[in-house]
């Protein structure tokens, strides 16, 4: 099983993960002494070396060693765990709540869902970055491991909602015509998104048919939904700053409804 496997490895294990933290040690030494020799003032070089520090030292480097040498099956279960802030949501079941596999993998069968969670690919992001733009293609679905994100209005400058761990989004990218995103979603705190890339969803489903096509369709009804919660957000966030009297919120909102539903 898995415990004994990693039991048995335990010893290399230890060794390579201090040959990672020598390695970080080294190359932050490096990066802090170019700092110095270009003379750069000390909040500069501190913004940038704590940079270095989360990006060299990030569980995209960290991951392959813990997993290395498992077979799929194995690997694919101990990084569900890893993953488990991403991958599950919790949901309330009468007055208690329970943790459920992300709704858009929760149909998909064993060995389907031992081949997406090894096709998924760790991005970083810094405060300001933008994870998906407006006008662009989301470039795959990404689901948010940590950190803090927020959904941008029609200008891009108000936050009319936020997202965190567990959350979902880029599944347009699975829709026919590869529909364009609606707003632009910018991180607020440093983090970590999964993301499954259009390109290895092709290589992932190859022989899945039909669990590709319960998989756009999903994407699909999700997508209308999201459009018309961000389209509500964007009137209620402009009402809010503008002081709209109710009535016009109601026809702005008669208005989203012809165009998303």
């Amino acid at each position: 099983g898995i415990f004994s496997f990693i039991v048995s490895n335990t010893e290399q294990f230890m060794t390579d993960l201090g040959g990672v933290d020598v390695e970080l040690r080294d190359k932050i030494e490096e990066i802090t002494r170019l700092l110095f020799e270009a003379n750069l003032s000390k909040p500069v070089r501190a913004r940038v070396i704590t940079y270095f520090q989360w990006k060299l030292s990030g569980p995209s480097r960290r991951l392959p060693i813990l997993t290395k040498g498992l077979p799929d099956h194995i690997s694919a279960v101990l990084k569900m765990c890893i993953y488990s802030k991403a991958l599950y949501i919790e949901t309330q079941e009468h007055t208690s709540m329970s943790v459920t596999l992300s709704p858009i993998l929760h149909g998909l069968n064993e060995p389907l869902l031992v081949r997406v969670v090894q096709a998924l690919r760790v991005a970083d992001f810094i405060p300001d970055q933008l994870m998906i733009e407006k006008g662009k293609g989301s470039g795959g679905v990404h689901f948010i491991w940590n950190g803090t994100y927020e959904v941008l209005d029609n200008e891009g400058v108000y936050a009319v909602s936020t997202l965190r761990a567990g959350m979902m989004l880029g599944e347009n990218c699975l829709i026919k015509g590869d529909p364009k995103n609606i707003c632009s979603v910018r991180a607020v705190s440093w983090g970590n998104a999964l993301i499954l890339s259009m390109k290895d969803v092709g290589d992932v489903f190859k022989g899945y048919d039909q669990d590709l096509h319960w998989l756009t369709s999903f994407a699909q009804v999700r997508w209308q939904r999201f459009c018309a919660s961000v389209a509500l957000s964007n009137v209620l966030e402009a009402g809010s700053r503008m002081d709209m009297p109710l009535k016009d919120w109601i026809h702005q909102m008669a208005t989203m409804d012809e165009q998303f539903v």
